[in-house]
């Protein structure tokens, strides 16, 4: 009981700070586009999609470190552990080294205006802090020290949205820059003061391509995920210009906020997962790490997906009236983040069994396909709104293809006990998007002001949700609320 209590505390102060930080990044994306144009805004977004893939730069040694730190910590393995920690920074670093010197190069090599350039070489700056500040918050993760990483959280997001409030107001699309480069490094110098970097052993190339070996199948894994994420962006960007990709990128405010919740307790399981993977059962294994956290969180992503689609409306014409061609593609990728998050779930799975690799050829199948329905969508003149349905189609086939993927690993529970076991994840979508409709309808044809209309539909949408949900899950958390009122009472 004591563990379980301490991984539920771990997990819901980790998504806390989360929500923490999501909630700053609302305020910072108010910021950004409202202080920048939105060819301007999407320019930033272009740019920086090449700091996200350069923060894969360590090859998926960070990933092995991640699973391997708490099982050598368990065995008591001191060397070992300190041996891929070395190898880890030192290796990392010097890719991220060769990476921004071709970032450089390229930045003073091409036909590039002063903005693009300068956003190049901050740019190249950036991905070395973030190599530097990835490997520290990935060693902690690691130590499962969730309370300073939550106190980093809060601070990291606090020290961004006054850096952006001020310098883009006075600097423009160069204090985005700025801030985006002094958020990380005050973040780096911060960590260093509270949890130093101690790299005892030297380098050793054989650990480094151990690890390597280790870890770039679930590197490729996470790549393939990112751009299942991001090629809309990037296509939007190639076909249709910067500015049409500052509108369409309203919906990653959206998206990110609502992937985040499962992704942190995502990552706080499996941990646990891999220091219990050697011990327990197959099937236990199975119920606990994805059966379970499918099964609350295909209650618990409604709950946030009917509130966001409902209100981006009023939000967007208060706060951000420059975007409102983002208001319907954001409302299309809300509904189809649902099953994105529920993807989430299986890569704790995948990686005990050691099927990354093989994983990422499922997704990658799913990327193509992705990329397709964006292109297909845009030349029949539907724009951001066809990207839109494309990338939500693409959630639902990426989560249908790693489920079929998982079952794979246990042919000997029969296909009708896997039925009953996710039947209810397409009951709630289907209910879900039918009270979406419905509200969506009836707040068409009733002449009520739209704010109070959004603020209607939320509550009632909440209500219905709530009763369903109640209805068909005796064990989440809010009947079990129920349950105990009812006690009380009797």
């Amino acid at each position: 009981m004591k563990d379980s209590d301490t991984l539920v505390k771990n997990i819901t102060r980790y998504a806390a700070s989360n929500m923490f930080q999501r909630a700053c990044g609302i305020v910072n994306t108010f910021i950004k586009p409202k202080l920048l144009p939105p060819e301007l805004y999407g320019l930033w977004n272009l740019i920086s999609i090449i700091t996200t893939y350069a923060t894969y730069a360590h090859l998926g040694t960070r990933n092995a470190m991640f699973y391997l730190l708490p099982y050598h910590k368990s065995r008591n393995e001191t060397t070992e552990g300190n041996d891929i920690k070395s190898a880890v920074f030192y290796g990392s670093m010097f890719l991220s080294v060769i990476i921004t010197v071709g970032v450089w190069i390229y930045a003073f090599s091409a036909n590039l205006n002063k903005m693009e350039q300068a956003g190049l070489l901050s740019v190249g700056i950036l991905i070395i802090l973030n190599c530097i500040f990835d490997y520290q918050f990935n060693e902690i993760s690691a130590d499962k020290r969730f309370k300073l990483i939550s106190s980093i959280n809060y601070k990291k997001s606090v020290i961004a949205v006054i850096l952006n409030a001020g310098l883009i107001y006075y600097l423009s699309i160069y204090g985005m820059y700025l801030s985006a480069l002094l958020s990380v490094l005050i973040m780096v110098v911060y960590m260093h003061m509270v949890s130093p970097i101690k790299l005892i052993e030297p380098f050793k190339k054989a650990v480094f391509f151990e690890l390597t070996k280790k870890g770039l199948p679930i590197l490729v894994y996470n790549v393939s995920n990112d751009l299942i994420s991001s090629i809309d962006k990037i296509i939007i960007a190639y076909l249709l210009g910067v500015k049409e990709l500052g509108y369409y990128s309203i919906t990653g405010l959206v998206f990110n906020f609502l992937v985040q919740i499962p992704g942190d307790a995502r990552e706080v399981v499996e941990v646990d997962l891999m220091g219990s993977v050697t011990t327990s059962k197959r099937e236990d294994t199975l119920d606990d790490y994805f059966f379970k956290p499918l099964s609350y969180t295909s209650h618990f992503m409604p709950f946030l997906l009917g509130p966001s689609f409902f209100l981006i409306v009023p939000f967007i014409h208060m706060v951000l009236p420059k975007y409102i061609q983002g208001i319907v593609p954001t409302q299309i990728v809300t509904i189809g983040s649902y099953f994105f998050a529920l993807a989430f779930i299986a890569r704790g799975i995948i990686i005990s069994h050691n099927k990354q690799f093989h994983a990422s050829i499922v997704i990658s199948a799913v990327l193509v396909f992705n990329g397709l329905a964006a292109v297909s969508f845009i030349k029949m003149g539907y724009g951001t709104v066809g990207v839109a349905c494309g990338s939500s189609l693409s959630f639902f086939i990426l989560f249908i293809a790693l489920y079929i993927f998982v079952r794979s690993f246990y042919s000997n529970i029969s296909f009708f006990s896997w039925f009953i076991k996710i039947r209810d994840v397409f009951i709630l979508f289907l209910i879900m998007v039918f009270v979406i409709a419905a509200l969506a309808y009836i707040s068409s044809i009733v002449p009520v002001n739209k704010y109070i209309s959004a603020a209607l539909s939320t509550v009632l949408y909440c209500l219905a949700m709530y009763g369903v949900s109640a209805w068909m899950s005796p064990d989440f958390i809010h009947q079990k609320i129920v349950n105990l009122i009812r006690r009380r009472r009797g």
